[in-house]
């Protein structure tokens, strides 16, 4: 069978498709997003040129071939903790590769469908113009909706961060976060135990909300702070040690137990550190549009703001 226009363009797209699954998953580390974008580009293409499907689906197959090769995790933010991320695809195995054949196959399972009603509509003798047409206005509408979804999707990730205030809570699927004070010092802890800040010691006390089935997954992991110019800080295990135990063992990786959970987290950031923001890493990325969607609410991006001097 000949290649003609179209086809030589739907390769094209189904190329594009794998190598943007890539560079999601391998560059930004949104494993969830390289995934689902694979399950929508091999629907539409199994559907709209369903001719090719075989060929769709080892080029959609090709980007996990590499990332599984390689041993690059799938996981959102692969270098945190894994508890944080307790919600993004944990997969490494090769079973992966059946996820492209089983896109493009729900393609070609809806175009089978639809031919199927459409012959029994033409065998009635029931408007024929409609079912002329039937077939390739539902395959362009396939299409402008598959685009306009990836353009939605895009424009919500990267729109600018939300400002939060002090007792301001946030909440996104099944849980909510607030921050309920910010206290500057340059010293933590007594005696032997003291340390001092390299700049200011920003002791940040966070409320963490899971009144319904889901658990919330912390570690002071779980948040970085972002300042003005882009620079990220990390929570300061040294000082949060400062703190006493009972601080330092919260800070580990676990799942809160109850409705409700205050937690303390320490960052050492420099003495004129503009604009600093708190990010939680769940209401970031594609795992934080999963978050706003399943909770049926507009997804943002909330930065809680420290400094109020």
């Amino acid at each position: 069978m000949k290649f003609d226009l179209r086809d030589t363009v739907s390769v094209g797209v189904a190329v594009l498709m794998s190598a943007t699954a890539f560079v999601i998953a391998a560059v930004w580390h949104e494993g969830s997003a390289a995934l689902c974008l694979t399950l929508l580009a091999g629907a539409v293409l199994g559907f709209a040129r369903p001719q090719r499907a075989w060929l769709f689906a080892i080029i959609l197959i090709a980007w996990l071939v590499v990332v599984l090769a390689l041993k690059m995790p799938l996981t959102a933010f692969a270098s945190q903790d894994a508890c944080v991320h307790a919600h993004a695809p944990h997969g490494s195995g090769f079973w992966l590769l059946v996820v492209p054949c089983i896109a493009v196959a729900s393609g070609l399972a809806a175009d089978w469908i639809i031919s199927r009603v459409l012959a029994f509509i033409r065998e009635l003798g029931l408007w024929p113009a409609v079912v002329a047409f039937a077939k390739p206005v539902l395959r362009s509408i396939a299409v402008l909706s598959a685009v306009l979804l990836l353009a939605t999707a895009s424009l919500q990730l990267a729109q600018p961060l939300q400002p939060r205030g002090l007792n301001e809570r946030h909440c996104w699927d099944e849980f909510c976060f607030s921050v309920t004070s910010v206290r500057r010092t340059k010293q933590l802890g007594n005696g032997a135990h003291a340390i001092a800040a390299r700049g200011v010691f920003y002791v940040v006390s966070a409320k963490l909300e899971s009144p319904w089935w889901g658990r919330f997954p912390w570690s002071d992991d779980a948040v970085f702070v972002t300042d003005y110019g882009g620079t990220n800080y990390a929570a300061s295990r040294e000082a949060e040690r400062a703190l006493g135990d009972q601080a330092a063992l919260r800070a580990q990786c676990h799942l809160i137990p109850g409705a409700e959970e205050t937690e303390t987290v320490v960052f050492d950031l420099p003495p004129d550190v503009m604009q600093p923001r708190l990010l939680v890493r769940d209401t970031l990325g594609f795992n934080g549009l999963l978050g706003g969607v399943r909770a049926l609410l507009l997804y943002i991006k909330p930065a809680f703001n420290l400094r109020y001097d």
